[in-house]
């Protein structure tokens, strides 16, 4: 039985994390925290990101700008993975579900017909499929017909690698750090960054694999970097996770990841600077004879507060 599903495609906005106050998003509230000269927490789980539009928050160009190669693209003979759309609705649909493999020359998903309802036409060899149509009475679930392929229906591999990623659910990482919520930091002073919700769907690795006609897809996902924005014109990229920041410490920059603010951020608005971490995920996939990748990056924001030490009378 298949066990694929439609994937209900929704719109994710930013998660606006603050760390010199609450936490601001419209469609997920989190505490946010981080470690300052203590320990640092960093902020509650982000919300999922919607894989079957592959973007979290940044807007993709269009499909095979250099800022955004397309989906499945690069590696292997083919590789190049062909939206799945609706014509009548004009909008993608998951490649695969419990209705069978979409096929966007007949415009519906495609199983073959277990107990078929006619018979075999007089000379003809192949056999009857059920074709699942979304255009015809949505509110039911469709409607379906019977129709004669004398060859089975082709899977794309690669539509299927991307309703695989679709499921994996892959989460934008949890900013870890310092200084922590409602303290400032001082200028000069080790600045540790680091993820604070290491795990499978926030820096892999993590491999799923699914079944579609004969082919089989195995897709690996693992994060190979994140790109840090700083705020006041500093980008760095660390691998890994970084080191969350302990008491011990002390003033030690940290050994994985960190930076150390040369001006205050007093005089900016909202007297703090924004951070971003974006985490850049390489996922390939193998299959039906090809093999692929697929471009997905995931940001999560945030702000620090940083001040110059006052001298005592």
């Amino acid at each position: 039985m298949l066990r694929r599903r439609l994937v209900t495609l929704m719109t994710l906005t930013a998660l606006a994390l603050t760390l010199t106050g609450g936490v601001v998003a419209q469609h997920a509230q989190a505490r946010s925290s981080g470690a300052a000269t203590g320990g640092g927490k960093g902020v509650a789980d982000p919300p999922l990101c919607d894989i079957d539009l592959y973007k979290c928050e940044k807007e993709h160009q269009g499909p095979g700008s250099p800022s955004n190669p397309k989906p499945g693209g690069s590696g292997g003979s083919g590789g190049k993975a062909q939206p799945c759309a609706s014509s009548a609705t004009g909008t993608k649909v998951p490649c695969t579900s419990q209705w069978g493999s979409w096929s966007n020359d007949r415009q519906c998903y495609l199983r073959a017909d277990p107990p078929p309802s006619k018979p075999v036409p007089s000379g003809k060899t192949g056999r009857w499929y059920l074709c699942h149509r979304l255009d015809a009475d949505p509110a039911a679930g469709g409607t379906e017909l019977d129709i004669w392929l004398d060859e089975p229906p082709s899977v794309d591999p690669g539509g299927l690698a991307l309703d695989i990623l679709a499921e994996l659910q892959l989460q934008k990482i949890r900013i870890g750090i310092t200084p922590e919520q409602g303290k400032t930091g001082l200028l000069g002073l080790p600045t540790y960054l680091w993820v604070d919700n290491a795990g499978p769907r926030t820096l892999g690795p993590i491999t799923d694999s699914d079944t579609q006609g004969n082919v089989t897809v195995t897709l690996t996902a693992k994060v190979d970097h994140v790109t840090w924005t700083l705020g006041d014109g500093t980008t760095i990229t660390c691998t890994g996770a970084g080191t969350p920041y302990q008491d011990s410490f002390g003033a030690a920059p940290s050994p994985t990841c960190g930076h150390i603010y040369r001006k205050p951020s007093t005089e900016l608005d909202g007297g703090s600077y924004p951070v971003s971490a974006t985490s850049v995920w390489r996922v390939g996939w193998t299959g039906g004879g090809d093999a692929g990748s697929i471009p997905f990056e995931i940001t999560s924001t945030g702000r620090v507060r940083i001040s110059e030490a006052q001298a005592l009378n």
